[in-house]
């Protein structure tokens, strides 16, 4: 029997994802657009695990609405939120349940700009002399063409294992445990993909 003086407890208000990127160092019209595109989804509480990939899908959808999907690590992205990384990795690609009226936007990433722009971020302009960055574009785009099988390779995994293995060819030491963490991968899964590179020259 309930108690006549008795007070009724509030619905508890869920706040979604905000609570888990308010503080993330991106810029806050990332931050704004993930909140609404959290907001598009056809879904309800989630253990916090759960609730955490989430806002790492929605702050990497929300990259790809600003074209700047280039510029987002996963990896760093996954760690900010408190996620391992191969939690960060299935996170990104996740199938999640859309309101009507609302699709996931797909990504329109560029081989050629990933490449320049991750190269004119690592190497100033008087170690990439002459037209050192469009040669390594050419010889990218000819062993695409070569070996067009390549192609269905994960995207990242075959810039970084090419920028390794272009600059070793032209005699520039490059760092591959580097180039693998800034590419958000791991340095055996790159090395296996230079091999294949290798093999298909």
């Amino acid at each position: 029997m309930e108690e006549i003086n008795s007070v009724p407890k509030k619905k508890r208000v869920s706040k979604g994802i905000v609570p888990d990127i308010e503080n993330l160092r991106y810029p806050e019209k990332i931050k704004r657009q993930a909140v609404r595109i959290y907001k598009q989804l056809d879904t309800g509480e989630h253990k916090e695990t759960r609730r955490k990939k989430i806002a790492c899908y929605c702050m990497y959808q929300a990259h790809i609405y600003f074209d700047h999907e280039d510029d987002i690590n996963v990896i760093e992205l996954g760690k900010s939120l408190g996620l391992r990384k191969t939690e960060a990795k299935s996170a990104v690609s996740m199938k999640l349940k859309y309101k009507p009226g609302y699709a996931p936007i797909k990504p329109k990433y560029s081989y050629e700009n990933v490449i320049r722009k991750y190269m004119m971020k690592e190497w100033d302009e008087n170690q990439l002399s002459g037209t050192l960055v469009d040669d390594l574009i050419e010889s990218f785009n000819q062993l695409l063409k070569d070996s067009p099988a390549l192609k269905s390779k994960q995207f990242n995994t075959l810039i970084a294992a090419f920028i390794i293995h272009y600059m070793k060819t032209i005699g520039i030491s490059i760092d591959t445990n580097k180039v693998s963490e800034d590419f958000g991968l791991d340095s055996g899964t790159v090395k296996s993909m230079q091999k294949e590179i290798v093999g298909a020259g």
